[in-house]
């Protein structure tokens, strides 16, 4: 196994209360964290309202791992119900998979970095 040469001198801390939410689509609001790389790790929170869809990107071909911090969702279609500290995933080919806020939510997200061989073969 081959490691790329080092892109940071320190560890990145973050101090997610001093970035500001940013009205986004389909009810929900983004706060940003970070993009870094070419291959597309993000990462940020998400915060909803009830009756607000999140429908996995069919463009993006990444992966997202979410994490509920507060609230309550509802996967779709499978109508599952995700209660607060649930982690769970979107692979790269479940676009049109999403979930529905039940309750106030806000999510942790990361997108995972593309790495050519996910969804464009699937």
């Amino acid at each position: 196994m081959v490691y790329p040469a080092p892109r940071f001198e320190e560890p990145i801390v973050m101090h997610p209360d001093n970035f500001v939410w940013i009205p986004a689509a389909d009810g929900f609001e983004n706060k940003r964290m970070g993009s870094f790389g070419e291959r597309g790790l993000e990462m940020g929170f998400l915060r909803g309202r009830p009756g607000a869809r999140h429908v996995a990107d069919s463009a993006s071909f990444t992966r997202e791992l979410l994490f509920l911090l507060r609230g309550r969702l509802r996967l779709l279609p499978s109508n599952d119900e995700v209660d607060p500290e649930t982690a769970w995933r979107f692979e790269a080919n479940d676009a049109g998979a999403a979930f529905e806020v039940i309750d106030d939510a806000e999510i942790f997200a990361i997108k995972l970095p593309y790495f050519g061989d996910t969804a464009r073969s699937a």
